[in-house]
């Protein structure tokens, strides 16, 4: 028996929904009709459904249930929702314990859906206030019963449901008792109709997409193939697959199936445009019939051809050999009044060359329209304008683009090296009184040069940008064209060095990975995915591994580099160092951990001292597995560490925690014996509290987030979320906030709003000028921001320097973060986390609550893993609950999680009656609206608005439609979503007072050619390729300004020279402009406001 389960988290129901039930819990009658077990475990108060369970234990359940009625879900997509909140323990099950779910379905099918407290159910243990909760589950047309449960399970406690909405929407077609097509492939790998390619039939099937539950915003359901040996949709008979089915019928027994549309989702294979396929046509009661005529380029398409019309588009298009295939929706109106449909029967065609491959059908009320065009691909034209296919990157010199005016003329290493001062920040040693801060650079730099003239160039314009720091990761480099492991390609060493003295003579410092791929410094391609090797898992265990690191690190940090005269190591040009790049990985990504038993029975035995009656005692006899001493235990399970809530996954976690905190101390110890004496860091992707323990004797955190990081980089599929991050409450930032350590300096080594999302704008407000209040020490922007090619490439995920909307993102960064236009924060909260808690309630592989998270948009904060007295400026908050982690294989996020217990209004109170909010503060919590602390940072997350007013640099990031009216600068009108801001780069004279100023208008940019699965430009096709395209249109702003008779404006080239002046329309202390970007000579995103005399 396989369990099927589909959950989302807070989905709508479906409109053109039937109604099931819908219950207030209002009052006691609303409990009739539901059997409530124990007969007193639930009861109506306050308005609202309390269940509560008195026993933790694996079968304790307090819950009531109530059956569906079969004819109105069976065969259909049922939708559940309820408003609910909970006081309730971890559950001491593995699966984790229920507290709403759908449960039913038939023998060999049956269904389980629901929320549960455990992890990654989107329950989290403990406390929580109210919230909406929904998922759905497609429910057998065979089904015998269908339940709905609400209570609590093998977790004690109270969990309370009100406004509960079952629903249920589209029918579907069952094919699996005669489908003969499906995975060709074990282990469900999605390899359908790969046995038809001999026969010409479906041949690139293989990559077809099977899992999802809509295409083309339809829903469908293919489910059931394990029945019928795997396969789950129909190939009919033809010309080219004689051996295919003659007819396939789909019956709707013993339900009501009405609806308005049937949809099909089908191909044809092999089909030239015009070819009669085949027929479909339903049956209802008395004799009644209706036929559909199936015609290849009408109402279905040739896989190889994807297309749309007004009956059919193409959807879920999938890649083989360098070709686009795509099955097709089509919609077949039902006639008025059919009435209950008893069958639906397809054939093919007797003369029919192409063959048809049903995959699935569905009976709907819905009437979804179709797309003009099955995918959208951006093309020049319209909003869409071409940059220069050659253009040199920002800055020219003495143009308002140039940074190099942020850091002084010096050799990196004249203020003595980077330390950590006694306010937990970073300093120089000359001045040590003085935080430093750091704007910081990674990506292709070293690659990306050949020769020591262009290592000369790329450190000048590094500087020229506003870097003062590069973060080098070069081991994946220098092991290119290696002779053998650990031996590097000695002319890449050469030429690092010398960029290493240029970078020296520039100011620029340098922050270093010792070691970030996944094999090190060995031969091979750690992308490749045949290689098997991971060091980030085996340098736990390896010796091998340990000395392939130490050999790489020597080489790189204890040789005297002939170009600067001394040992990186040893010269001060060397801030900070990371043992091993988002080593974390290591223990979360893997799957099994026979190798690291010995080390965990020894810390087992040292734990229970030897005694393992004790260990029996805690873990129980389950958890024990019937082992009689330490010698019969197995290792642990990636289940133990991330999956039970019991004791034993206590241990492994707490065993997880000894070897990263084991791991740091050695790496500490390699980099002192070479010389180094600076910051010493390491795990910095981690967003748990556990990641978080681990980090707890680090010099400083290092830490790595993203928002809408691609799910498979620029390969076909692959997705991205098209969410604002301010309209998540700049969510990404958050996540930073909440890792942060109290009393420890805190640098950003990976950041970005990543290509292809189109709110890519906010970036430099969401986390340039948010950094900037929390006064972190360094940003990095990942990755790639300058080039020095002329020529860019396609912009594509994580290559920032072709692409316009991030460089004036950066650009913006530089002026608010690293000139410090933005002020920091003076006051701070302080999250107390204590050890023992955060085992004690299991909270370990959770991350900080994201309503606490909240706190750092109105001002500092950080976490304290240790006993402390708050400062006068410090305001200091309990941990409360916790947030499910998002993991991808690169990455990892706190999730936005609704359920929470702590109460932020009486925290916005507490900080009012501080004086740390002023009496002015515009915050709102149930509005969404945030301001912080210095009055200078505006949040107002229903709108997607965020503002920057400072007296340097003022600024509104909005959707289009949105104006805003800051201190001296107003955004009148603005046609497209944007980011608009103006700067005085006049030194640092404010904007009242400057002669000089830069305006940026940033929108979105995307590649020539770049193509989508629809007009949300959510699911990649192509990349495209350059050159790049500019969103433009008409913005209308203004500027308060003394000097206004003298000013005037001219949109820039990428380089910050002067392309064009736009006209400026004056009055007495103010100035207005009209900007068309598209009407300019390319679609500027720099101006210059210039009174020069």
């Amino acid at each position: 028996m396989r369990i099927y389960q589909f959950i989302t988290a807070l989905l709508p129901l479906c409109a053109a929904a039937m109604e099931i039930e819908s219950v207030k819990f209002a009052s006691e009658g609303d409990l009739t009709g539901w059997a409530v077990s124990p007969s007193n475990a639930a009861i109506i108060s306050d308005g609202a459904l309390k269940v509560t369970n008195p026993v933790r234990s694996e079968n304790s359940r307090a819950e009531i249930v109530k059956s569906l009625p079969l004819g109105k879900v069976a065969g259909r997509r049922v939708w559940a929702s309820v408003e609910m909140s909970q006081d309730l323990t971890p559950s001491v099950s593995k699966w984790g314990g229920k507290v709403f779910l759908l449960e039913g379905g038939m023998k060999g099918h049956y269904v389980y859906a629901g929320k549960y407290v455990a992890p990654g159910k989107y329950v989290a243990p403990g406390k929580s206030g109210w919230g909406k909760v929904s998922f759905f589950a497609d429910v057998p047309l065979e089904s015998d019963a269908l339940r709905i449960h609400l209570g609590a399970e093998s977790s004690s406690g109270s969990a309370m449901f009100r406004n509960l909405k079952i629903e249920s929407s589209d029918i579907f077609a069952e094919f699996a008792k005669i489908a003969n097509a499906g995975y060709a492939e074990k282990d469900f790998e999605l390899k359908a109709f790969g046995a038809f390619s001999p026969a010409g039939v479906g041949y690139g099937a293989s990559e077809f997409d099977a899992g999802k539950t809509e295409y083309a915003k339809v829903p469908f359901s293919m489910r059931r193939f394990h029945r019928n040996g795997k396969k789950f949709a129909v190939a009919m008979k033809s010309k080219n697959f004689p051996s295919g089915l003659e007819r396939a019928e789909a019956e709707f027994p013993n339900i009501s199936a009405e609806g308005k549309f049937l949809y099909a989702l089908h191909f044809v294979s092999g089909s030239a445009d015009g070819e009669k396929i085949g027929i479909v046509e339903i049956f209802g009661e008395n004799g009644k019939k209706a036929a559909f005529a199936i015609e290849t380029g009408k109402n279905v398409f040739d896989y190889a051809r994807p297309s749309a019309n007004a009956e059919c588009v193409s959807a879920s298009p999938w890649q083989k050999r360098g070709s686009i295939y795509a099955a097709c929706v089509s919609k077949f109106p039902i006639p008025e009044n059919f009435g209950r449909i008893a069958k639906i029967a397809f054939s093919p065609a007797a003369a029919a060359a192409g063959t048809w491959i049903v995959l699935a059908a569905n009976i709907s009320e819905r009437d979804a329209a179709f797309p003009k065009e099955w995918n959208y691909t951006a093309r020049a034209g319209g909003v869409w304008k071409p940059l220069p296919e050659k253009y040199a990157p920002p800055a020219a010199a003495g143009s308002v683009l140039d940074l190099s005016s942020l850091n002084p003329k010096e050799t990196a290493g004249d203020r003595g090296r980077v330390i950590i001062n006694k306010n937990g920040r970073l300093a120089f040693e000359k001045t040590p009184d003085v935080p430093a801060k750091f704007l910081i650079h990674i990506g292709g730099d070293f690659r990306e040069m050949s020769n020591p003239r262009e290592a000369a160039a790329y450190a000048a314009k590094l500087r020229q940008n506003g870097y003062n720091m590069v973060r080098l990761s070069p081991d994946r480099d220098l092991m290119s064209g290696a002779p053998a492991d650990g031996e590097f390609n000695r002319e890449r060493l050469d030429l690092l060095f010398r960029y290493i003295a240029e970078l020296k003579k520039n100011g620029i410092y340098i922050e270093f990975d010792a070691m970030a791929s996944g094999i090190g410094y060995s031969v091979g391609d750690s992308w490749d995915p045949r290689e098997r090797r991971n060091f980030k898992y085996s340098i736990y265990w390896d010796e091998n591994v340990k000395k392939n690191w130490l050999l790489g690190t020597r080489k790189i940090l204890a040789e005297t580099n002939p170009y600067t005269g001394t040992k990186l190591a040893e010269d001060p040009q060397l801030a900070l160092v990371i043992g091993y790049n988002e080593l974390e990985f290591g223990l979360t990504h893997n799957s099994g951990y026979g190798e690291l038993r010995d080390q965990w029975i020894k810390f087992l035995k040292r734990k229970y001292r030897n005694r393992f009656e004790k260990l029996a005692e805690a873990w129980g006899k389950e958890a024990a597995g019937g082992a009689k001493d330490f010698g019969d235990l197995p290792a642990f399970t990636h289940a133990d560490a991330y999956g039970r809530l019991d004791q034993r996954a206590r241990d492994a976690n707490e065993f997880c925690m000894k070897l990263e905190r084991d791991i740091l101390k050695w790496f500490r110890r390699q980099f002192r014996a070479m010389g180094f004496e600076g910051p010493v860091t390491n795990f910095n992707m981690g967003k748990s509290l556990r990641s978080a323990l681990s980090r707890k004797n680090a010099d400083y955190v290092a830490m790595n987030n993203y928002h809408a990081h691609p799910s498979n980089f620029i390969t076909l599929g692959s997705r991205i979320s098209q969410e604002s991050s301010v309209g998540e409450a700049i969510n990404i930032s958050r996540a930073f906030s909440a890792t942060k350590m109290r009393g420890k300096p805190y640098v950003i080594t990976e950041h970005g709003h990543v290509f292809w999302n189109k709110y890519r704008y906010e970036q430099g407000f969401a986390t340039g000028a948010h950094s900037a209040l929390q006064g972190f020490d360094g940003i990095t922007c990942f990755a790639n921001p300058v080039t020095m090619k002329d020529t860019p490439p396609a912009v594509y995920p994580f290559n920032n320097a072709p692409d316009a909307t991030i460089r004036s993102q950066e650009f913006l960064t530089a002026l608010m973060y690293l000139r410090g236009d933005v002020a920091e924060s003076k006051s701070e909260a302080v999250v107390r986390v204590d050890e023992k808690d955060v085992y004690k309630t299991y909270s370990y592989n959770y991350g900080l609550d994201a309503r606490q998270s909240r706190l750092c948009l109105l001002t500092k904060m950080s976490l304290a893993l240790s006993k402390f007295e708050p400062a006068e400026n410090e305001i200091a908050f309990d941990r409360l609950g916790g947030s499910s982690l998002i993991l991808h294989t690169a990455y990892g996020n706190i999730a936005d999680t609704q359920h929470s217990d702590f109460d932020l209004k009486s925290a916005v109170d507490q900080m009012r009656g501080r004086g740390m909010l002023s009496k002015s503060n515009r915050t709102d919590v149930d509005k969404g609206i945030f301001e912080s602390s210095t009055d200078e940072i505006y949040i107002d997350t229903a709108r997607k608005l965020m503002t920057v007013d400072t007296p340097r640099l003022q600024g509104s990031s909005a959707p289009a439609g949105a104006g805003a009216k800051l201190s001296d600068f107003e955004i009148i009108s603005a046609q497209r979503n944007a980011n608009i801001a103006v700067a005085a780069v006049d030194g640092l004279k404010p904007i009242r007072e400057a002669r000089r100023l830069a305006l940026v208008i940033s929108t979105n940019s995307l590649n020539s050619g770049m193509t989508f699965d629809d007009a949300e430009m959510t699911g990649l096709i192509d990349i495209g390729k350059p050159p790049l395209l500019v969103e433009t249109g008409k913005f209308k702003v203004a500027l308060s300004t003394p000097r206004w008779k003298a000013m005037r404006l001219w949109a820039l080239n990428m380089d910050g020279t002067r392309l064009k002046e736009i006209p400026l329309k004056k009055s007495e202390g103010r100035i207005e402009a009209e900007i068309d970007t598209s009407s300019l000579p390319i679609p500027s995103v720099f101006f210059e406001l210039s009174a020069a005399e």
